[in-house]
């Protein structure tokens, strides 16, 4: 694996003789709209397979499969431009294997917002265990579904995967320390509202209630825990690693989050990423916990994609630069507005700093790296993919459909 930082006068042409490898490899796993607007600074991920198979008429997904003995959802998650699907055409390149992974098992959770559309959403299940849909919010008396989430949830029942119901809180929380029969029929509510949708677990994302009541935070985890064990429902939680938030302990998964680019004066890579994963792997159980990755940026409050910054390096001729101290990408341009020029800044994550981060993963046993499936490029998930073995479905207690 090599990541790549374009300079001037690079082309894909260039990179895939200089890295011999196919240039249509380079822009699949890049995801490269336009080949031929690569811009000064930004990365590319390049991946040499050490098999592949060129696509012959009347071949299918599981006849090459069988050929070379792999498991369907592995060579779609080689394959990011099969889409996760089954549609092959003659002549195409397909990866078939990389060298082996060098870190252990991890486990992948995928997050669906609204916005996420299908077609995302079955490019990513390959490399996803988990699917967790931000569609639940609660007042502490009732449920509201934010989308219609019966299509996302039959893709993912339909791969065999785990879909968790995912629940913030809104106006009316958090209840009243004292009231117990609410927070009882709270968790009631929740675990009817789960089951009828089909749902196999919920991710408590109570931000709120954790900041104002450590205790009653950690009391409520406990009750959902209890409750959702009678209903043969798993329950994650989330933490903020930017803020001193209590951590879900009892929950079968905790998610880390911690969003470096929306910082004010981020710190270094050691003072960050590492100091934060090794002092949660020490205080909490590593192996139940999940990295989150946010490999995208904002300009301003609009969140941007690495597709979406890539385009506007093209637009504005700017170029991406990195501090190698914190790891982090800008791309600073000029935006006219009424004929006044602004100087406006993007910030995101770079490749390099997210494949560090994923070392940590492994460092220090995390369970696995949670991950926003409609703004994850697909170059992180073939990160992931190459570099961590296939999760060992047995121990989470269910069966993989290819």
């Amino acid at each position: 694996m090599v990541i790549h930082s374009v300079k001037d006068g690079d082309t894909v042409f260039t990179l895939a003789r200089k890295y011999r490898v196919s240039p249509l490899k380079i822009i699949e796993n890049n995801g490269l709209e336009n080949p031929d607007a690569l811009s000064v600074g930004e990365e590319l991920l390049i991946l040499s397979p050490t098999r592949t198979y060129t696509v012959r008429g009347g071949d299918t997904v599981e006849r090459i499969c069988r050929m070379f003995g792999i498991k369907k959802s592995r060579l779609q998650a080689a394959n990011p431009a099969l889409l996760g699907t089954d549609r092959l055409y003659p002549g195409e390149l397909l990866a078939i294997r990389y060298d082996a992974p060098p870190y252990g098992m991890a486990v992948v959770n995928g997050y669906v917002y609204e916005s996420t559309t299908q077609e995302q959403l079955c490019g990513a299940l390959p490399y996803l265990t988990y699917a967790t849909l931000s569609v639940g919010v609660t007042d502490g008396q009732s449920v509201r579904f934010l989308f219609n989430d019966q299509p996302y949830l039959k893709q993912i029942h339909d791969r065999g995967k785990i879909a968790l119901m995912r629940v913030c809180e809104g106006d009316g929380m958090p209840l009243s320390p004292d009231d117990r029969e609410g927070w009882e029929q709270l968790c009631d509510r929740l675990c009817t509202a789960a089951k009828a949708h089909g749902y196999q677990g919920i991710t408590l994302a109570f931000y709120r209630t954790a900041k104002l009541s450590p205790h009653l935070y950690d009391d409520f985890v406990v009750r959902m825990r209890r409750r959702l064990l009678g209903c043969d429902l798993i329950l994650f939680t989330e933490t903020d690693a930017n803020e001193p938030l209590a951590l879900g302990d009892y929950a079968d998964g905790n998610v880390l989050m911690y969003d470096k680019c929306t910082v004010k004066d981020p710190p270094s890579f050691e003072e960050g990423e590492r100091a934060i994963a090794e002092r949660y792997a020490s205080d909490y159980e590593s192996s139940r916990m999940f990295m989150d990755i946010s490999p995208f940026g904002y300009d301003e409050d609009t969140a941007m994609t690495l597709p979406m910054i890539r385009q506007l390096a093209h637009k504005t001729r700017c170029a991406i630069k990195k501090d190698d101290r914190t790891g982090l990408c800008s791309l600073q341009y000029p935006k006219f507005t009424g004929g006044v020029r602004e100087e406006r800044t993007v910030v995101f994550e770079s490749l390099e700093n997210i494949k560090a981060k994923l070392h940590l993963v492994d460092a220090f046993g995390y369970m696995g790296v949670s991950l926003d499936v409609g703004r994850t490029p697909v170059s992180v998930f073939l990160m992931v993919h190459t570099l961590f073995c296939d999760a060992d479905y047995s121990t989470l207690g269910i069966e993989e459909r290819v």
